[in-house]
């Protein structure tokens, strides 16, 4: 009969162009069936194939090493909350009063900074003295100077240092001063000031 051999000159020029052809007996329900049918298995091979890619991207990256935003924050802030008398070169400036420890590398009762990781990071020593007496800070890395600030005016004075630093994992910074440093001082319950204070945080790899 005729209509079989049409019927698969239909089904092999749908499966080639995706159309069906007008030169044989539209049998409209047959061919649109069928042109459904092909139609899905196409859609279904294509999102299988976009699966298999989504599937290959999704493992590339987490097989990618961590970068510097999966890593933990690192920043710390505290302040010094008494006041520190005429000590000699190389004391100890233990901030005390700690208002930032992100990443907890900030010891409160030696004064250390520890780096948990290698990077770089950014330091800053901030003093005030009172008239008449003065105060020299240092940051120590390891026991060497990597910034220093000082006060030295006759009247209240203020003075800040920050410092750019390369640190390796487990090593240390803290200050170290010498002369007069002013502590807290309170104006009112809202209104506290810490005049010196030691402050750092994690800026990245190189």
């Amino acid at each position: 009969m005729f209509v079989a051999p049409c019927l698969l000159l239909t089904f092999a020029v749908i499966v080639k162009t995706q159309q069906v052809p007008h030169d044989c007996p539209r049998f409209d329900y047959e061919y649109k069936l069928l042109e459904r049918i092909l139609m899905l298995e196409f859609t279904q091979r294509e999102m299988t194939v976009k699966m298999e890619l989504l599937k290959a991207r999704l493992a590339e990256i987490s097989s990618s090493p961590a970068t510097n935003d999966t890593q933990p924050t690192v920043a710390f802030y505290a302040g010094l909350s008494h006041d520190i008398n005429a000590v000699a070169l190389g004391y100890k400036a233990v901030m005390d009063r700690v208002f930032l420890n992100q990443g907890g590398a900030y010891d409160v009762s030696n004064g250390m900074f520890r780096a948990p990781f290698t990077g770089v990071y950014e330091f800053t020593v901030h003093a005030c003295s009172s008239p008449s007496k003065i105060a020299h800070l240092f940051m120590m890395k390891e026991g060497e100077s990597v910034g220093f600030t000082y006060t030295v005016d006759p009247n209240w004075s203020c003075s800040g240092r920050s410092a750019v630093v390369m640190m390796q994992k487990g090593e240390h910074i803290w200050v170290e001063m010498v002369g007069y440093a002013a502590g807290m001082y309170k104006q009112s319950e809202k209104h506290v000031e810490y005049r010196t204070s030691f402050s750092g945080f994690y800026i990245g790899k190189i």
